[in-house]
């Protein structure tokens, strides 16, 4: 069979990192959960439909967040010294992942939702939390 379904992740059983450094250290496995905060962000040059880059406060690697079909407008809001909580994966080039380089699979900017309410990282999904539920 050409397509093999996704094995579920249990997600009790996944750590939570507070820096990619970090989560490379670890046993962990890709997808990694981070709870941390901004230390710097900026707009992603060329992301399809607007997209911002994070750096995380100690860690040296920044990670990307372009979804595919773009980010809600809220993602510009996210500011030095938020609180985020992402699920993030390497960057993938013809299926196979690029060293060094990460992007946000889901992104919760906890800042913001606690003025706003609940806000959705993408634009084209109604993708459930449950990564962040544990």
């Amino acid at each position: 069979m050409f397509f093999s379904k996704r094995q579920e992740v249990d997600w009790a059983s996944k750590p939570i990192h507070s820096s990619v450094d970090q989560a490379l250290s670890s046993v962990d496995t890709p997808p990694y959960r981070i709870k941390a905060k901004v230390e710097r962000c900026g707009f992603a040059a060329g992301a399809n439909y607007g997209g911002l880059m994070i750096a995380i406060e100690n860690d040296g690697h920044y990670v990307s967040c372009y979804p595919t079909g773009g980010a809600q407008p809220w993602l510009a809001l996210t500011a030095t010294g938020d609180t985020v909580y992402m699920l993030v994966d390497h960057e993938y080039e013809l299926r196979k992942p690029i060293s060094n380089r990460f992007m946000a699979i889901d992104f919760i900017n906890q800042t913001l939702e606690s003025r706003f309410g609940l806000l959705n990282y993408k634009r084209l999904t109604n993708e459930s939390r449950k990564w962040s539920m544990v």
